[in-house]
């Protein structure tokens, strides 16, 4: 219902019910089986894709809302910051800002790219990152996996990771992790592994990739150190 107009789904659902009918039919000619299966393909054929939106509303121009999302994939601004909710973390310079939302059966599952990053005038990459499975009210506990499924080019740093959205980011966007960067961490050893909130802006969930907008302080301003 996303995706197909409300007429060419119910012109389809009318196709089903008679084509239905035809099969409980035990003394359903072969001519009538046959006009029913081509009726049946035609109403799939007819179906017709609504227009992809460019903001904050679906395809029936109404809000998205997270915590009732239909199967599919869905785009929002994403952000790292650290624990104390204010600044920028080092992180989010290495993150692509535009996260994606794949919603099956009601399971939420994030994925993040990454690029390189600059820190003190030295390049590099996130050696890895872990996700806390239950933290509410902050990350504790132990963190766990990520799903590495892309590597930056001739390295095991990963470029796209995905795992499982836990389900109080929710109500406020705020998603608890653990990130490595072995630049800062060559820098001042011990400071490379942190404890970091990958903030989610759910007032602008989207279908269309390309109309992402950025919250403010998405790009590089502010403190990572």
């Amino acid at each position: 219902e996303n995706v197909y107009t409300k007429e060419s789904l119910e012109a389809l659902k009318k196709a089903i019910a008679v084509a239905q009918n035809v099969y409980d039919n035990e003394n359903a000619t072969k001519l009538q089986i046959t006009k029913q299966q081509n009726a049946l393909s035609q109403a799939i054929i007819n179906l017709d894709q609504k227009k992809t939106t460019s903001s904050t509303e679906d395809n029936s121009g109404e809000s998205l809302d997270i915590k009732t999302l239909s199967d599919g994939v869905y785009y929002l601004p994403g952000k790292m910051m650290k624990t104390d909710k204010q600044s920028l973390s080092m992180a989010n310079e290495a993150l692509d800002h535009t996260v994606k939302l794949t919603v099956k059966k009601k399971k939420y599952t994030l994925t993040l790219s990454f690029n390189g990053l600059t820190i003190n005038g030295q390049k590099g990459y996130l050696g890895w990152l872990k996700y806390y499975k239950d933290a509410y009210g902050g990350p504790v506990g132990s963190p766990k996996a990520v799903d590495v499924t892309k590597k930056q080019n001739g390295t095991d740093y990963p470029k796209e990771i995905s795992f499982t959205m836990i389900a109080e980011a929710k109500k406020d966007g705020y998603v608890p992790l653990q990130v490595f960067v072995p630049v800062m961490d060559a820098i001042s050893a011990g400071s490379g592994t942190q404890n970091v909130y990958l903030k989610l802006d759910l007032e602008n969930i989207t279908l269309d990739k390309k109309s992402v907008k950025e919250t403010e302080d998405n790009g590089n301003s502010g403190s990572r150190t």
